[in-house]
């Protein structure tokens, strides 16, 4: 309860960063911590429930970008003639999806997958590419950077899998908790890094502009640990929503910057106003 009152006076409250300033490193600490767990499961879930159903789940896409393709035993079995370029229009959603980047694969005029299930089959040197072979699925990364794995390495172990809608979403609500631990281990490691550097950006920012130059660096640091409470929220938001924003960052970061300097003046005219009466004081005795 103490971390959801928190949350919200880091907010709307900028006289809470006077407390800010008073707290041990530990308790900003542990703010942090909970703010990109909690936040972290909550993007998480968006993630898994867009990704299976709805219109912008996965099952549609696939089925249209491989239609009639079947997996049987491990053996890919596409009924087209190969190779087989899936369009690009089809599969930039499908990889932005999985990724959670909405325009990452947009400016990739040619289709980013190959499906040739020749048994000499060569892959052109594109980059990237996903090289949909008979047994196996090799990535190309690189001039020379190449990976190979069995399709069950992609599929939780399953051998079998029909490329038609239903099949689909049956097939990844049966392992909807491996797709939620994904993407929660993908998230924190995302949000952590995200946060890390907002908090690095705001307090540099803040010391190198400072008001008071009494202020040190881990003071800013401080009151930045809770002045990045826009950017966790607004991420989960965003993820809730369903809505697809590019470089949301700009945006919550802003946010979080007027958040910043709002408490940084806010201490300061506070720290005048306590600092008048005893000068006053002291100007009598």
């Amino acid at each position: 309860m103490k971390f959801f009152i928190q949350l919200h006076r880091s907010i709307f409250e900028p006289r809470f960063y006077h407390e800010v300033l008073e707290l041990p490193r530990r308790a900003v600490l542990r703010y942090c911590i909970w703010l990109l767990l909690l936040f972290g499961v909550i993007t998480s879930i968006a993630y898994t429930v867009y990704l299976i159903g709805g219109r912008q789940g996965i099952p549609e896409g696939l089925a249209a970008a491989f239609p009639g393709m079947e997996l049987r035993d491990g053996i890919l079995h596409p009924p087209v003639d190969t190779p087989y370029y899936p369009p690009s229009y089809l599969i930039a959603p499908l990889f932005n999806q999985l990724v959670e980047l909405p325009v990452l694969f947009n400016s990739e005029a040619d289709s980013t997958v190959l499906v040739d299930t020749a048994a000499r089959s060569v892959a052109p040197r594109k980059v990237p590419l996903v090289h949909l072979k008979a047994k196996t699925v090799e990535m190309i990364l690189g001039d020379e950077m190449t990976m190979e794995f069995p399709y069950e390495y992609f599929l939780f172990g399953t051998r079998d899998l029909i490329f038609t809608a239903d099949h689909i979403r049956s097939f990844l609500l049966q392992h909807v908790g491996g797709i939620f631990f994904g993407y929660l281990l993908s998230t924190l490691i995302h949000q952590f890094a995200l946060i890390l550097f907002s908090i690095f950006f705001l307090s540099a920012a803040a010391y190198i502009f400072r008001i008071d130059r009494k202020r040190t660096f881990r003071e800013y640091i401080k009151i930045a640990g809770f002045a990045v409470s826009p950017i966790a929220v607004g991420n989960a938001l965003v993820a809730v929503s369903g809505v697809k924003v590019p470089w949301i960052w700009n945006i919550l970061i802003f946010l979080s910057t007027m958040v910043m300097f709002r408490a940084i003046l806010t201490i300061s005219i506070t720290s005048r106003d306590l600092q008048g009466p005893r000068n006053n004081a002291s100007d009598g005795t």
